[in-house]
């Protein structure tokens, strides 16, 4: 894919560029996704909108890889939840390796995380820490 056609498949699923960053393994937790609310001081441009209670996060340069083989019908294990397994089969056959996208659902509403489905969001600042 090209630069420009990356950038336009971007702008239309939008996406966070936390560069600079050092390449390698990053983690975050739910409680790092934060509810826009009236008065939050966050650039618009790191924010998203929910509908389904869930977000895809993974490195731009898999792009077309996750275009490819993700499906929101397919994401889901047959005892509910996110099919992890899949992540897994996903991510080996877009390179060669088992952790190139995660499926992050929302727990609910009173689980003692912002994240409770529909809405707008952002990841606080810091939140994604490198794996030592």
């Amino acid at each position: 894919m090209g630069r420009r056609e990356l950038s336009d498949e971007l702008d239309i699923i939008g996406f966070e560029d936390l560069g600079p960053t050092e390449a390698g393994e990053y983690t975050f937790t739910v409680s790092d996704i934060r509810r826009v609310k009236s008065n939050t001081k966050v650039a618009t441009t790191k924010r998203f909108s929910v509908d389904t209670g869930q977000i895809l996060v993974f490195d731009c340069k898999y792009l077309d890889g996750v275009l490819e083989h993700f499906s929101w019908k397919n994401s889901y294990s047959w005892f509910g939840g996110v099919s992890r397994r899949r992540e897994r089969k996903h991510g080996r056959q877009i390179a060669g390796r088992s952790d190139v996208y995660v499926q992050v659902q929302s727990p609910g509403v009173n689980r003692g995380v912002a994240f409770i489905g529909d809405g707008e969001y952002y990841f606080r600042e810091g939140a994604f820490r490198p794996v030592v």
